[in-house]
């Protein structure tokens, strides 16, 4: 805090998934993107049955936002957010290659 005092807060997932921005046009999907003009009144869908899929993932691209619980160790306050993960480089053992 600008006093000094530590606040610590800690994060916790509220489940094994997550939902992937590429569904939403982030970062480009199938070559649209989020926020373009596409005329007054655009409905389509995707239905994706498993996004764990290397298929789904290669489309959707890795960038997901999970839902968390975050608690503040100083008040006891809980709160409901999300965050963005992101995962740069080469992990293989995660079936994420380089590139």
């Amino acid at each position: 805090m600008t006093d000094g005092r530590q606040r610590i807060l800690s994060a916790r997932t509220l489940g094994d998934t997550g939902f992937h921005l590429g569904a939403g046009l982030y970062h480009g999907f199938d070559g649209k993107h989020h926020g373009q003009w596409r005329g007054p009144l655009h409905v389509e869908g995707e239905h994706f049955a498993d996004c764990s899929m290397p298929e789904a993932v290669a489309r959707l691209n890795q960038f997901r936002d999970c839902l968390i619980e975050v608690r503040d160790g100083v008040t006891g306050a809980i709160g409901i957010g999300n965050c963005q993960t992101w995962v740069q480089g080469r992990w293989p053992e995660f079936g994420l290659p380089e590139g």
